[in-house]
């Protein structure tokens, strides 16, 4: 022993376990290049209890474990960051891209993993901009495996996500199929990236009050493009659909794939039966 002869029992190690839950806690809100140096310290308040003689490894895993395990409950219970950055933040990101003086309004678009914005009095027009940012819940093990339960599979990092969607983009746009222009997909600042396109001026073909059987040829026609040239949507739903004098727009690229197998596609052709579907009584 040194110090102190330690009483109590020795399994678990209450030192680990806060010194556990405060690192698992704070690794939500703290940079990337911390979250490791955090689980460091962590470890060696673990091995300070075991140099004192307070107590062996096994109660040292215990109370990290616990500690964990806490830590994850309470996130659980009471949510976690989902990455979204402040209206200022993507301003001050804009700037450094070259965007000065550009207006920035948050846009009331249902998005679970990113936020979205649209970017006016800028010399390239106007703009729409898809930030996302770091989630450190995405490589949670646990989680990771609950999101495959419910079909979702990537987990990139914010830069890749945004070249992901980019790419496929550009893909969809060289088959034919009427997309927004790419403008630029990369950092926004340390912790986010964007992914920014043209404007398109139309309605999400779901909140049109009528919809004319032109709309519904060019929905068609567009899907039937993009599964010529191999390629799936993933989310043809409302939002997604945007119509305008000339026809429709397909934005949204997030979910969709290269070289599409079959069962993409026909998921791809059943979302769009379903689409058209829900508005054919407005037609």
């Amino acid at each position: 022993f040194r110090g102190g002869e330690p009483v109590g029992f020795g399994f678990v190690s209450g030192h680990t376990s806060v010194a556990f839950a405060l690192a698992t806690a704070a690794t939500l809100y703290v940079p990337r290049r911390w979250r490791g140096r955090l689980f460091a310290i962590a470890a060696l308040v673990g091995l300070s209890r075991m140099f004192v003689g307070a107590h062996l490894p096994l109660d040292v895993m215990g109370g990290a474990g616990m500690g964990w395990a806490i830590a994850a409950a309470v996130r659980l219970v009471l949510g976690a960051p989902t990455g979204r950055p402040s209206i200022d933040r993507v301003r001050t990101g804009l700037v450094g891209l070259g965007l000065t003086g550009a207006s920035v309004e948050p846009m009331d678009v249902p998005a679970a993993t990113s936020a979205v914005f649209r970017v006016t009095g800028t010399d390239q027009g106007d703009l729409f901009a898809k930030v996302v940012g770091d989630r450190p819940q995405d490589r949670d093990l646990l989680y990771r495996w609950w999101l495959r339960l419910r079909g979702a599979q990537r987990f990139a990092s914010p830069g890749l996500q945004v070249e992901f969607e980019a790419t496929r983009t550009m893909a969809a746009a060289a088959a034919g199929v009427t997309v927004p222009e790419v403008r630029y997909a990369g950092p926004l600042d340390a912790e986010h990236a964007v992914l920014l396109t043209g404007w398109v001026d139309g309605t999400p073909i779901d909140q049109l009050d009528a919809v004319e059987p032109a709309t519904v040829t060019a929905v068609r026609r567009q899907v039937e493009r993009l599964h010529a040239a191999g390629l799936s949507h993933g989310d043809l739903v409302g939002p997604n659909v945007l119509a305008h004098g000339g026809g429709v727009t397909l934005v949204d690229f997030g979910d969709a794939a290269m070289l599409a197998g079959d069962t993409a596609l026909a998921a791809d052709r059943a979302q769009a039966d379903r689409l058209l579907q829900d508005i054919a009584p407005r037609r």
